[in-house]
């Protein structure tokens, strides 16, 4: 009897409370852990959906959610790394720390959670078969999902094991692997959407789009007072868009016929493969890179 009640003492004393410091700590890098699967996740797919394109369900892929992923890929997966490494000095001098309640509870909701997702990904997979959706793209997306929720499932097991027993090697292995793919994500990522001076180049050719949207509408609007097209763009009533805010030279303005008119300008970049553009019907300004003119007409 003293040696079951002593057994079962030392199993209720297992849990033992977590100190503010370990908290958060657990909180953390497992709201870290969440945020980089998920957006590693989504950012895959994304790529996928560029490299593989469903003509049936269009284009979905979008370069500016794109940045956002890369960013926070770039910005929270070092620092799931780091904490991740803090904890690991802790439990290995406190090693009663690892049966802390609230790390406990941590951990089966994250079991909890990826359990849930790959139920809901198995339900989609078969789910987007039935409407015909491109069977080479969604396999990979599910697999994906499968391989992010199965190093999720590892790491689980791994810091859920007990500190002695834990393989040095296997922990490492998952680290190797998890920075690769995510290393991986983020190099095809940058190059579908491009460098930062490429980036700022299409900025700069986006801006130029919407000053000439600008002096169409100065155009149309002298137009319907005067009947007439304006002779020059300083008859109009706009100044600020008349010259490109790049090179600081006035946009080139040619009348062609009492109702016509066109409008040009230099641009660094082609946007004619930008899904934005596609998706949000921005293509009456779509251009290659180099001198481009729009042909305009105030009657439609």
């Amino acid at each position: 009897m003293l040696g079951l009640y002593a057994e079962r003492s030392s199993l209720m004393n297992e849990h033992v409370k977590a100190s503010p410091k370990e908290f958060f700590l657990n909180l953390a890098v497992f709201a870290m852990l969440y945020v980089v699967a998920y957006v590693l996740i989504v950012l895959v797919n994304n790529c996928i959906d560029y490299f593989l394109p469903d003509t049936l369900f269009g284009g979905h892929m979008s370069i500016y959610s794109m940045r956002w992923e890369i960013a926070l890929l770039i910005v929270t997966f070092p620092g799931f790394l780091i904490v991740s490494r803090v904890l690991g000095k802790i439990y290995t001098s406190e090693p009663a720390q690892q049966k802390a309640r609230a790390r406990q509870w941590l951990l089966y909701l994250t079991l909890f959670v990826t359990g849930i997702t790959m139920v809901v990904i198995i339900v989609t997979v078969v789910f987007g078969l039935l409407m015909g959706e491109l069977t080479t793209s969604l396999a990979l997306k599910a697999l994906v999902v499968f391989l992010v929720s199965g190093a999720v499932f590892e790491y689980h097991r791994q810091i859920g094991s007990d500190r002695a027993t834990l393989s040095k090697l296997g922990a490492q292995c998952l680290a190797v692997v998890s920075t690769c793919a995510v290393v991986l994500a983020i190099g095809v990522g940058i190059y579908i959407t491009g460098s930062p001076y490429q980036e700022r180049r299409v900025r700069l050719d986006q801006e130029k789009v919407n000053e000439l949207s600008g002096i169409q509408n100065a155009v149309i609007r002298y137009w319907e007072e005067k009947k007439k097209l304006p002779e020059s763009l300083t008859d109009t009533d706009i100044r600020t868009y008349v010259r490109d805010s790049e090179s600081i030279k006035e946009y080139e303005y040619k009348i062609l016929n009492k109702e016509t008119f066109s409008l040009c300008a230099e641009f660094k970049t082609s946007d004619k493969q930008d899904q934005d553009v596609k998706q949000y019907g921005l293509n009456k300004w779509a251009h290659e890179a180099g001198k481009v003119c729009f042909e305009r007409s105030v009657v439609n």
